[in-house]
């Protein structure tokens, strides 16, 4: 068994860490929530390392919901997203899972921003109002109506925010529960994408277990145990729990 000094300083080496190698460029980021079209195009791909297992995640629990509606590549779209908006057809959803790329804006926390597919764009600034590939805080509150019992955000930092007296840290928690979701699984820091992808899975797989409600927060807890323990040729891999322990459940009725 690893020390945990021994896991952290893994950790800080990308070969051995696909939460390290899954760090985007801080003017990448930057330039993302300023809506600059060139950084956005830097980001990484499905192909590379940092959302490699996102498509298997949503995959996957897909297959464990009663009629899912599942959007992955070039159906995963901002267009998409905002036609239903219009249409109020996001109320409908009982369960909405996200699995993408998150940047928080601790500064301005309504540009925090989800990233979609990308669409082509003639400049690399886009004009107030276009459709650019991503989905904000604030267009959240502005656009979206929800009536969610659990909205899943599995992306990095997503439980992270601004401190604002009296509100605690202002995230994207605030603006899906704020558009009508009754809870919501955020994450505390950057994360590993193949790790996610087997929690996510092993929740999904509990909280829907013989066609019986486990409640959310038990369901969480057994699948962060289960990656603790989970094992591959006699090793435990995500033992440490910089895998399992960022994720958590905020809202009501859990």
């Amino acid at each position: 068994m690893k020390s945990a000094g021994e896991h952290l300083a893994l950790m800080k080496q990308e070969s051995h860490n696909p939460v390290a190698s899954s760090l985007v460029a801080e003017s990448v980021k930057r330039g993302v929530l300023d809506g600059d079209r060139t950084a956005v195009g830097r980001l990484p791909r499905l192909a590379w390392p940092g959302l490699a297992w996102s498509r298997t995640e949503v995959s996957r629990i897909a297959d464990l919901l009663a009629d899912p509606t599942l959007l992955t590549g070039p159906a995963a779209s901002e267009a998409q997203l905002q036609q239903w908006a219009k249409e109020d057809r996001l109320r409908s959803y009982d369960v909405i899972h996200i699995a993408t790329h998150a940047f928080v804006d601790k500064s301005e926390p309504r540009r925090s921003t989800l990233v979609l597919s990308q669409i082509p764009a003639s400049s690399s600034k886009q004009s107030a109002g276009a459709l650019d590939g991503l989905v904000t805080a604030g267009e959240v509150i502005d656009q979206w109506k929800l009536d969610a019992d659990l909205v899943v955000l599995s992306a990095c930092d997503t439980g992270l925010g601004r401190n604002v007296f009296g509100e605690g840290a202002v995230s994207f928690a605030y603006p899906f529960l704020f558009a009508g979701a009754r809870g919501l699984i955020v994450s505390q820091w950057k994360v590993d994408d193949q790790a996610t992808a087997l929690l996510m899975k092993r929740f999904y797989e509990t909280w829907t277990r013989d066609g019986e409600t486990t409640p959310p927060a038990i369901a969480l807890k057994d699948a962060k145990a289960w990656l603790r323990d989970y094992e591959v040729n006699g090793e435990r891999p995500y033992s440490h729990p910089a895998y399992w322990a960022a994720f958590v459940l905020i809202g009501e009725g859990f």
